[in-house]
């Protein structure tokens, strides 16, 4: 019997040696892989068991005694422990005092005004809902200055129970975004270093947003005011009767205007009763009544109990008294009152009074003085008929041109003796004189037949030429200069008509 015949194993290609090496080169990544997987797991369990070592976030404001709410996003109770907080920089700006009055706060370094409650309710929000990490993201001293956290350019946060004890005192930096901020705690036994807050409750804004600071980064008292109680005309409102009056001494000049109804519906016009009667313009009552309805106080002066005289409104140079129908407000009579007193950079003193008596002295823009106190001539709707001789002269701001070269000087030399020799002139001279001179003559209808103005005191034409021509008499000559030149005005008959050819 043979034996069997056994074939020789054939030896390995260069192929097969490539992928048994690659086979064993991934079985090893795969064990490494896994054991650090194993590691890193292991790891993380045991930071988790450890406590101090984690990484968790707790509340900004969490006092041991605060009464608890009915779940964790409550915090009335805590919110209710706070009665005073205080805001301030040594950047600048004030040091901003918000206390609580009952249900409401008041500014108490603005007289004890009442305050923008919601402003103040949102605050308080932020900061009982804001929430930082356990460990402080660093307690590098040389990088406070990147967040505004060192104690020249933070902003400080103080809050306080109403027996004084401190609940937190903080500095607040700024982050990145509106939604992130910084802080670090006030005190020789708190956390060390700087916190991010997160959780900032309803709203979505950072804790630094809610601080009202100006663009300066600044606080400012006079952000949280509650200016509602200032009162004004209402919009919709119609006038019965307004008297401005000015004192110098004890001379007092009171301008009355009255209102009537004009031809159509929701059509007024206006008459003057006081110091003289006749018909009022129309443009100046109005705008007078626009400034009213349009005026904002700025701020809060003082009380006006005591500091009414120190800011000038007792017996006040400048006052208004307007009556009205509140067409808003079932059709009911309002008056109102306005006492100006001093003013101070663009500002006015003021002080408001009505049905009752008003409780402090504001600051509004000064602009509404102009618009308010004219003079009676201003407020009178009145027409003058003036012609006049305009002399130009080369380049004039005005671009009239003038019909012989001259230059300025030469102008005002010319128009001063045209002047002088109008005072004098009958009727048919002074017309010669027109023809003769003046640079307007293009304006006429007729190039031989001068051109008359009726001028009325509504602001239509250059103001120059229109006081020039309503401070004159019949027959009387002023001599005045605009943009356009010189005019030698003169005022006329107001029915005067030129003479039929």
């Amino acid at each position: 019997m043979s034996e069997p015949t056994v074939s020789p194993k054939a030896a390995p290609s260069p192929d097969d040696l490539v992928a048994g090496q690659r086979n064993r080169t991934l079985t090893i990544i795969s064990v490494v892989l896994l054991v650090l997987a194993g590691a890193t797991a292991l790891h993380n369990l045991v930071i988790k068991r450890s406590g101090p070592a984690a990484v968790s976030s707790v509340k900004l404001l969490d006092p041991k005694d605060a009464p608890k709410g009915k779940d964790d996003d409550d915090t009335s109770g805590v919110q209710a422990m706070i009665a005073r907080i205080e805001i301030s920089s040594k950047v600048g700006g004030d040091h901003v005092k918000l206390v609580r009055d009952g249900d409401n706060w008041r500014v108490e370094n603005r007289f004890n005004a009442k305050a923008l409650q919601v402003d103040v309710k949102t605050l308080l929000d932020s900061l009982t809902h804001a929430k930082r990490l356990s460990r402080p993201a660093s307690e590098d001293e040389s990088r406070y200055v990147l967040y505004n956290l060192t104690e020249e350019f933070a902003t400080f946060v103080k809050l306080s129970k109403a027996n004084g004890e401190e609940l937190l005192h903080i500095m607040v930096g700024k982050g990145g975004s509106e939604t992130r901020d910084f802080i670090r705690f006030v005190g020789a036994d708190m956390p060390k270093g700087m916190f991010e807050l997160s959780d900032f409750g309803p709203g979505g804004f950072g804790l630094r947003e809610r601080l009202k600071l100006n663009t300066r980064d600044e606080p400012e008292a006079v952000a949280w005011l509650d200016l509602e109680d200032f009162r004004t005309l209402p919009r919709d409102m119609e006038l019965t009767k307004m008297r401005i009056g000015t004192r110098e001494g004890d001379k007092e000049t009171v301008i009355e205007i009255v209102a009537e109804k004009g031809e159509r519906p929701g059509e007024f016009n206006y008459r003057l009763t006081k110091p003289v009667e006749g018909k009022a313009v129309k443009v100046a009552v109005e705008g007078g009544i626009s400034a009213l309805k349009n005026m904002n106080a700025v701020d809060i002066a003082g009380k006006a109990d005591p500091d009414a005289a120190k800011f000038g409104v007792v017996k006040a140079g400048k006052w208004v008294e307007v009556e009205f129908i509140d067409m808003g407000n079932a059709m009911l009579p309002g008056k109102i009152r306005y006492d100006f007193g001093i003013t101070k950079d663009k500002l006015v003193a003021l002080y408001v009074s009505g049905e009752r008596i008003g409780e402090y002295v504001y600051w509004v823009s000064d602009y509404v003085l102009e618009r308010l106190f004219r003079s009676v001539k201003e407020y009178h709707d009145i027409t003058v008929r003036v012609q006049h001789i305009l002399l130009a002269y080369k380049n004039n701001p005005g671009g009239a041109t003038p019909r012989k070269p001259r230059t300025k000087a030469m102008a005002a030399a010319q128009a001063h003796m045209l002047a002088s020799k109008a005072r004098k002139a009958d009727e048919n001279t002074w017309m010669r004189m027109i023809t003769e001179n003046t640079d307007d003559y293009r304006s006429w209808s007729d190039p031989k037949q001068p051109k008359y103005y009726d001028i009325r005191n509504d602001g239509q034409m250059m103001k120059e030429f229109q006081d020039a021509s309503m401070g004159l008499k019949v027959g009387e000559v002023a001599l005045t200069q605009t943009a356009y030149g010189y005019h030698i005005i003169k005022r006329i008959k107001d029915d005067w008509q030129p003479k039929p050819k």
